[in-house]
């Protein structure tokens, strides 16, 4: 067991699950004694990575009054099993260079869905310039500005922060938390800015095909090397 001051700190905690499954997990908490909400957080890359900690710091969480659990999803490093499905008010986070973004997408679209059939809070969707676990401001040449940064975003606060508002209103019942805080925030290309819409797509958008070649133009048409 170790920590930082105010926060303990538990690793390789096993939770034996309703089926017999055991799940492995390190665990983050105040240092002060009390009944706590918890923040269940599983990861198929595996709970020791520092890069999870770009998206929710546990220990900044920990501070903020939260029990923390990071766990290894179903069949996945030290946990036993398969992957499961959760059916759970949602907080979809993606980027715009992420190969999965079509899929975060259509799962923000889907649990909209369900989060109406269930009478449960509808999702929360946000979309930065980012790739795949990469919450930085600079993707390949391009550099976004700092307030994109995952790190430093709209330059008063970061990812965590933003988790923080969203557990606030969902585990704290403090809807103020979110009062500020539109259910979809895409960053919007060529604009360089955030932008809060109430859906997605967003109210007045149009779909358009652009087709990419081979010397990386795009064109509406098909067909050319470019």
């Amino acid at each position: 067991m170790a920590g930082t001051p105010g926060v303990v700190i538990q690793r390789d905690v096993p939770a034996k699950m309703r089926d017999g499954t055991t799940l492995m997990s390190n665990v983050y908490r105040p240092a002060d004694t009390g009944e706590y909400p918890v923040l269940l957080t599983r990861l198929p890359y595996g709970k020791g990575l520092p890069l999870g900690t770009s998206v929710l710091d546990p220990v900044k969480a920990a501070e903020a009054g939260y029990l923390v659990v990071v766990q290894d999803v179903r069949g996945r490093y030290r946990s036993e099993g398969k992957y499961e499905n959760v059916d759970a008010p949602t907080f979809h986070i993606g980027g715009w260079y992420d190969c999965f973004i079509g899929e975060t997408l259509r799962q923000y679209t889907a649990m909209k869905e369900r989060s109406r059939e269930a009478g449960i809070r509808p999702p929360h969707l946000m979309v930065g310039p980012w790739t795949h676990g990469d919450f930085g401001s600079i993707q390949g040449d391009l550099d976004f500005g700092i307030g994109s940064s995952g790190l430093f975003l709209y330059y008063s606060g970061d990812l965590t922060d933003v988790h923080l508002h969203w557990f606030g209103a969902t585990l704290k019942e403090d809807e103020s938390a979110l009062e500020d805080s539109p259910p979809v925030q895409v960053f919007v290309m060529g604009e360089n800015r955030w932008r809060g819409y109430d859906e997605w797509p967003a109210p007045g958008s149009r779909e358009q095909e652009w087709y990419l070649r081979s010397d990386g133009s795009l064109h509406r048409e098909t067909g050319g090397a470019g």
